[in-house]
């Protein structure tokens, strides 16, 4: 269990992030003018991550029997203590907790790992790794994962754990051994919209003044110089904003900096917003691009997102689950999936048309259509009672 110790150190510590020391051997990237943190924090991007790691981890997932073409739930299977709904992964997190982080550190690093604790053959424990500490690694046909741990005395030291043990997310991988960095692979239209922000930041930071060129006549003297610059650049200060300047004796101002307007400052946002869709997926209305949807699509768009965005997501998650949470002799007749409908379902409206249909046409019993809106169970004399009092199509 020191392993198990070392990591949850290195993850819930003092010195998860504050450690100014570079990951020797492992691929940690560092930007000044485009960092992971600025990307994260542009407000189209932060949506967009935040919005599918989030219904990505909220999503119900349940463990299966099969039998034939059937299958029927295994609600008390031991991994569903891990990943399931009221699951327990650790001693510090929530089902939710963890599994936001796996799927918001890999749309941002490319690559997410939670390590398997086990004892014995059983999965007992789910604990996270530093995105930007582990990566893959293929020894002998084999693939490892490499990650940096930190001892008692704050000294790192690589860790190499084995594939079955680590639950593994990774974005585009183009040569097959080490996936893509989303914030390198789309670094100039992150750029481009980072720039946009910090200038739009300056500009309203310096009271909308804009920068240019000061021209003197030709016979001003130093000291007069002096004094009509020193009161141009005092304009950007919040105290002078409203103050008036008057350029006397020859003076003249040429503006050199342009306004938001000219610079389509608005319509850069709007069209990094789009790149952002196309980059995760995304249907544009779901970051807020009413011009892209009519109220008739917004359905449509939404039916988009679960099966353009979420269902690859989803479908990752799962074979991990299938693949390491069950033991090898289950393989064959449990398997792992979530309940997509779940999210679907998530209005009233939608529900009881649903619940009331599958009643009508025979796919859903009166007790799970009460189920799916909280409500406790009829016994047999209710539901005879309810059937009884039930309105006779033939009448």
């Amino acid at each position: 269990m020191s392993l198990l110790r070392t990591i949850r150190a290195a993850v819930h510590g003092e010195q998860r992030a504050q450690s100014a020391t570079p990951s020797y051997s492992l691929d940690a990237f560092t930007e000044t003018s485009v960092s992971n943190r600025r990307v994260a924090g542009y407000p189209s991007v932060s949506q967009a991550l935040q919005m599918i790691a989030g219904d990505c981890a909220k999503l119900p997932a349940m463990v299966y029997e099969l039998d034939g073409e059937n299958r029927a739930r295994v609600p008390d299977h031991p991994a569903l203590n891990l990943v399931g709904l009221w699951g327990i992964p650790n001693e510090t997190d929530t089902t939710f907790d963890i599994l936001f982080d796996w799927f918001f550190h890999c749309l941002l690093w490319g690559r997410s790992a939670i390590w398997i604790d086990r004892v014995g053959p059983d999965a007992v424990e789910l604990v996270p790794l530093l995105p930007d500490r582990t990566e893959p690694k293929y020894f002998g046909g084999r693939r490892w994962f490499a990650t940096e741990i930190r001892d008692e005395n704050g000294r790192p030291r690589i860790e190499y754990l084995p594939n079955d043990d680590v639950l593994y997310l990774e974005y585009l991988n183009l040569d097959g051994l080490s996936p893509e960095h989303p914030v390198r692979l789309y670094r100039e239209t992150f750029k481009q919209a980072i720039n946009a922000q910090d200038f739009t930041s300056k500009y309203f930071e310096e009271g909308t003044q804009q920068g240019g060129i000061l021209m003197a006549p030709p016979m001003a003297g130093k000291q007069a110089i002096e004094n009509v610059q020193r009161q141009v650049e005092e304009r950007p200060r919040q105290g002078k904003w409203f103050k008036t300047l008057v350029l006397k004796d020859g003076f003249r101002w040429q503006s050199t900096t342009s306004s938001l307007r000219d610079a389509t400052a608005v319509e850069l946002d709007e069209n990094t917003a789009r790149q952002v869709a196309r980059v995760y997926n995304l249907p544009p209305s779901k970051l807020g691009l009413k011009d892209s949807s009519s109220y008739n699509s917004l359905d449509q768009d939404n039916r988009q997102y679960v099966d353009s965005c979420l269902s690859s997501w989803l479908i990752q998650a799962r074979s991990q689950f299938h693949r390491k949470l069950l033991l090898p002799s289950e393989q064959g007749r449990l398997i792992v999936d979530y309940e997509i409908d779940s999210l679907q379902w998530a209005d009233p409206d939608t529900k009881a048309k649903i619940a009331m249909m599958g009643c009508q046409w025979g796919f859903l019993d009166l007790n799970t259509a009460r189920r799916m809106f909280n409500e406790p169970p009829l016994t047999e004399e209710q539901i005879a009672a309810f059937k009884n009092k039930a309105p006779n199509d033939d009448s």
